[in-house]
């Protein structure tokens, strides 16, 4: 008796699980993101830097209103070590609102100064989305001199917003 009332347990649940419910709640947090490229490049002047570019789909729902939303972008070596990084806002606060679904393709550069790249060595550009003292997302990408990173695969997408 206790194992089928456990197995109708979990079978309800399921069944519950599966219903679509149009109200998504207050706080919802999702990031479909890439990098389609990252490139190490070194100018006439021997100042190195990574040329990337990010694409992302961003959907927020916050009660409080949508605060904005941090990026960090770090070169790191395989061994974790950090050559450079920057932060910035990425997307300023816009209080008055409680929900936005975005879509955005970000070209930056990452200098990197008179440092040089070895030729043989992997490097990882490390890009970091960060909202209310939260990761929303991480991504990684590795490269070297002579082989830039590129990704042309489909960035999906977040159905509970691009059905609203």
């Amino acid at each position: 008796m206790p194992i089928r009332l456990l197995l109708s347990t979990v079978i309800a649940l399921n069944l519950s699980a599966c219903l679509i419910d149009d109200d998504l709640g207050d706080d919802v947090r999702e990031v479909r993101a890439r990098l389609t490229t990252a490139a190490l490049t070194i100018d006439e002047a021997n100042a190195a830097r990574v040329d990337f570019v990010f694409e992302y789909l961003l959907g927020l729902i916050d009660k409080e209103g949508i605060d904005d939303i941090q990026w960090t972008y770090a070169l790191i070596d395989t061994d974790g070590f950090e050559l450079a990084s920057e932060t910035q806002v990425m997307r300023d606060a816009q209080l008055d609102r409680t929900e936005i679904f975005v879509q955005g393709e970000r070209p930056r550069q990452l200098a990197l100064g008179e440092w040089t790249p070895q030729p043989d060595v992997t490097y990882i550009l490390k890009v970091s989305l960060g909202y209310r003292m939260d990761i929303l997302h991480e991504h990684f990408a590795a490269f070297t001199l002579a082989q830039p990173h590129e990704d042309l695969s489909d960035i999906g997408d977040i159905p509970q917003f691009s059905t609203r």
